[in-house]
């Protein structure tokens, strides 16, 4: 009897079937941190007020949401039903860490994980203004997830993170060429 061999691979689009099991509970609850609030694909962490962690939560799939169909051209891997399920932690502390036990500010080149850190010691209130700061890092989270960090380049990611967050082209001219660059070739009339 001959046995069949089966490869499997991360970027392999096999459409797994959906394990109710590994979905999260969607709900909050309270954690020795504070307020946990988990969604399908975010597990949030907030020190100062539930509203706050359910608002963050609601944020942040809806980015995911809107991401999705702007990755929609060139990939398909996040539109499998298992993709990223419970993959980000969210931490937003209002407590003061000090500068050296504060951990990495979203995923960089040598931070292997999606996870996302704010600190709001400068009042918790300000939560909806680092908003566009939080888009940036959920699109980077996005992207280590679907592993196109691997594939993609420093530049494009920047520039498609920062597209997606909105606003004006940061002040750094390496930044602002890579934005400029995302949006010409996303808007242009060859897009």
């Amino acid at each position: 009897i001959a046995e069949e061999v089966v490869y499997r691979s991360l970027r392999a689009e096999n459409h797994n079937q959906l394990d109710e099991r590994r979905l999260p509970e969607e709900g909050l609850r309270t954690c020795h941190q504070g307020w946990e609030m988990r969604t399908r694909h975010f597990v949030v962490v907030c020190t100062s007020s539930a509203e706050q962690a359910r608002w963050l939560a609601h944020q942040l799939e809806r980015s995911w949401s809107e991401i999705g169909r702007l990755a929609d051209p060139w990939t398909v891997v996040h539109r499998q039903p298992t993709f990223g399920i419970g993959a980000v932690n969210v931490l937003v502390t209002d407590r003061p860490v000090h500068p050296r036990a504060q951990p990495g500010t979203g995923p960089r080149n040598s931070n292997f994980e999606p996870d996302i850190y704010i600190s709001l010691s400068d009042g918790p209130s300000r939560l909806p203004e680092h908003l566009p700061q939080l888009r940036k890092k959920a699109f980077r989270a996005f992207l280590r997830v679907a592993q196109l960090d691997q594939v993609l380049p420093d530049w494009v990611q920047v520039g498609l993170a920062a597209y997606h967050a909105g606003g004006e082209p940061p002040p750094d001219e390496q930044a602002r060429s890579a934005v400029l660059w995302v949006r010409y070739l996303l808007e242009g009339d060859d897009a």
